[in-house]
C-alpha cells in the first residue's frame, strides 16, 4: 500500500486542450479516492494528501476557462479534504490560496509541452477508449506502457 500511495503521487495528468479542467478535476479526485483508501485501511484517515496539485497540468487557449480550471482544481482539492479529512481540517488548510499556476493559456499548437509537463521518469498512457468503456486489447496497452512502441 505504500508503495501504491507513494506511486500515485508522483503521477502526472496533462490535459493540452483542457478547457475548464473537468478531466483534470475527474483524474484527480478519482486519485484522491485511491489514496483515501489506502489510509483508511492503514489507519491513517486524518493523513494529508501525498498528490499534489501541481502534478496536474493544462493548456488552455483562453483566460477565463484557464482561471476555471485552476479555481475548479483548488475546489476539487478542498472537497476531497471535505470528504476524506473532515471539515476542520481542510479549512485549516485551505487559506491561504496558492499562487501556482499549473494551467497554461495559450496555444497548445505552438507551446512546448515539455517544458509545460517535463516527464518524471514514468509514464502511463491512458487511451481515449479507456474513457468509454471499450477497452483496447490489454497486451497491446501493457506493452506501450512498459516503453514498446506499436
Amino acid at each position: 500500500l505504500l508503495n501504491l500511495r507513494k506511486r500515485i503521487s508522483h503521477i502526472r495528468v496533462f490535459d493540452p486542450a483542457c478547457g475548464s479542467g473537468n478531466f483534470l478535476v475527474i483524474a484527480y479526485k478519482e486519485m484522491r479516492a485511491i489514496e483515501a483508501e489506502i489510509n483508511k485501511r492503514r489507519s491513517e484517515p486524518d493523513r494529508a494528501s501525498d498528490i499534489p496539485l501541481t502534478n496536474f497540468r493544462g493548456i488552455e487557449l483562453r483566460d477565463f476557462p484557464a482561471e476555471i480550471a485552476r479555481l475548479a482544481l483548488v475546489i476539487a482539492e478542498y472537497q476531497c479534504d471535505v470528504l476524506y479529512r473532515g471539515l476542520r481540517l481542510a479549512l485549516a488548510e485551505l487559506l491561504p490560496l496558492r499562487n501556482e499556476n499549473w494551467i497554461t493559456c495559450g496555444n497548445a499548437l505552438r507551446l512546448d509541452w515539455l517544458r509545460i509537463c517535463p516527464p518524471t521518469g514514468t509514464s502511463v498512457k491512458l487511451h481515449g477508449d479507456d474513457l468509454f468503456g471499450s477497452p483496447l486489447d490489454q497486451a497491446e496497452i501493457d506493452f506501450e506502457n512498459e516503453g514498446g512502441e506499436t
